[in-house]
């Protein structure tokens, strides 16, 4: 499991962005029981690069999250 800044490096995004995009829904991090802190799956990698790849090409969030789901 990937905290915010963990993903961010790992993406090449920033921490912002990643919890831009988590408030947005378009990713779905678990909550730590214990602290309350966002944990991701290690494919959230891949969807955050894709998210960041079809801005590049002009998609809204909108158009993306309905992309995604």
């Amino acid at each position: 499991m990937l905290t915010v800044t963990e993903l961010a490096k790992q993406s090449g995004a920033t921490p912002h962005a990643v919890r831009y995009y988590t408030r947005m829904g378009l990713l779905r991090p678990d909550r730590n029981p214990h602290n309350g802190y966002h944990l991701y799956k290690p494919r959230e990698i891949i969807w955050l690069r894709f998210i960041r790849q079809a801005k590049r090409l002009g998609y809204t969030l909108n158009e993306i999250k309905s992309i995604m789901h």
